[in-house]
């Protein structure tokens, strides 16, 4: 097998032109070590034309016939796209594991490099497999499948050493540590919600019928049936900021601004019932910082980017109507154009942040809202709840999963999901858990577990002993256990 794999994806778009998107694949390696399978390979990718709201997803796999392992990816993302894909995570409710490497805002003006390095639990059915890799493309169409292939040849069964490692069940589980959440007291949140409402150039009239309207004004209605249950939240104060787009009069955009952030207002209290809550209105005249975040996500595709970019924020310093002179000027008012057909549309905008408290629940009403409303509960809550079940049923480890996709960046929520795989032998799908913290010293104790469970005992003893050395008394038990 070649040591070098050079993938060329071909994207043909309106114009005719095809740009090619090239992923520079090197040194793949797949390295049985007993119980542990080490991957590595060096990823560059270059001239990466990625227009707004697409990007490219690199999956890569262990795989042997119909069996798949598949690795932590890399993206290559427009900043839209990052947001999207956040966002439909939290909406599906379903769990993506943490990717390898992220890059936003890809330009195709750089290369972007990863030095690909990880380690995961070896299975029996690993014998003859084979490093692959899968490259999908986002965009308008959906996530498609743009190039496939063999990163390695087979790799073979490794002599087996005299004594074979045994992971003992008694010894593991023992070994697991869960973290208690802390009590909440007061449940504060705060939601917010971009609703990308299109008005008709010069007007502020809130129109549900008008194009994509009705559906972002759907995300309006889910939000109020939550926060106006008053059995559950108690709404603090609602802010409503309006957006107008930088083109025409600094003066016109101003009342256009202030007055669809009015108009929303109006909307939503003859839409739903407010009573007494405090509604404060604010808006944004011409969204310059907007604009250039929605340069630096667009494609290549639109004219002279780099010099409108460079035009406006050079200009900063000058008066709104003068700036858009300037960017008027460019090229003939082509770029103009298209940001008046592409860009400037998205600007005109309403966003909605509302302050709320969430009600404290009881184990039996936290049981209740588990799986319906798990944004309406605590961590220390969920993590009752998930003392509820048996330990090691189906309804148990769904409860930490909830934890782990509500509380994405939160320690304790992450090391107690993977506490509770490690638990069932599962140190596989503890990994991409343990990964996300594996720089905090609570993390230790269960990346040992994970170590013993991969058959690496001395590694397992590393960790242990940073945790014996952090404070940790779960560390010192551990070493102990691991004593014959």
């Amino acid at each position: 097998m070649n040591k070098y794999i050079h993938i060329t994806l071909l994207l043909f778009l309106t114009t005719g032109i095809a740009y090619g998107q090239k992923i520079n694949i090197s040194e793949p390696a797949l390295v049985r070590k007993g119980s542990t399978t080490e991957i590595s390979m060096h990823i560059e990718a270059a001239q990466m034309n990625v227009s707004c709201g697409g990007g490219y997803r690199l999956e890569l796999a262990v795989e042997q016939g119909s069996t798949r392992l598949v690795l932590p990816e890399v993206l290559y993302l427009s900043r839209t796209r990052s947001l999207y894909e956040e966002r439909r995570e939290l909406l599906s409710g379903a769990y993506s594991p943490e990717p390898y490497e992220v890059f936003e805002r890809v330009k195709k003006s750089r290369t972007y490099s990863t030095r690909y390095q990880v380690s995961v639990p070896t299975y029996d059915w690993m014998e003859g497999a084979q490093l692959t890799y899968r490259c999908y493309q986002y965009g308008c169409r959906g996530n498609l499948l743009v190039h496939s292939g063999n990163l390695t040849s087979p790799v073979s069964k490794p002599e087996m050493a005299e004594v074979e490692w045994y992971a003992k069940p008694e010894v593991y589980r023992a070994m697991t540590l869960f973290l208690t959440p802390e009590v909440e007291e007061v449940k504060s949140r705060t939601e917010m919600l971009r609703l990308n409402l299109e008005f008709p150039v010069n007007d502020y009239t809130i129109r549900p019928e008008h194009a994509n309207n009705r559906h972002e004004l759907s995300k309006v209605e889910q939000l109020m049936n939550i926060i106006l249950n008053k059995q559950l939240v108690s709404v603090r104060s609602m802010h409503i900021t309006g957006y107008a787009s930088p083109e025409g009069k600094f003066t016109h955009n101003e009342f256009l601004a202030k007055n669809r952030s009015l108009a929303f207002e109006r909307y939503i209290r003859n839409a739903y019932k407010l009573g007494g809550i405090p509604v404060r209105t604010s808006w944004v005249a011409e969204d310059w910082d907007g604009l250039i975040q929605a340069l630096d996500s667009v494609g290549e595709e639109m004219p002279r980017r780099e010099q409108v970019r460079h035009t406006i924020v050079q200009n900063s310093h000058r008066e709104p109507d003068a700036r858009e002179w300037l960017v008027k000027k460019i090229d003939n008012r082509i770029p103009y154009q298209y940001m008046l057909q592409h860009i400037y549309p998205t600007l005109r905008r309403i966003e909605l942040d509302v302050d709320y408290v969430v009600s404290n629940f009881s184990d039996v009403d936290a049981k209740a809202l588990i799986f319906t409303r798990p944004e309406m509960l605590s961590l220390n809550e969920i993590f009752r709840v998930a003392n509820l079940y048996d330990e090691g049923s189906e309804l148990y480890n769904r409860v930490y999963a909830v934890a782990a996709r509500q509380y994405p960046n939160n320690v304790i929520a992450n090391n107690n999901i993977a506490a509770a795989k490690l638990r069932a032998g599962d140190a596989a799908g503890a990994y991409p858990y343990l990964q996300k913290i594996a720089d905090d010293p609570r993390a230790y104790v269960n990346i040992g577990v994970y170590y013993y469970l991969a058959g690496d005992p001395d590694r397992a003893a590393q960790y242990f002993a940073k945790a014996e050395a952090a404070g940790i008394a779960q560390g010192t038990d551990n070493l102990k256990l691991m004593k014959p």
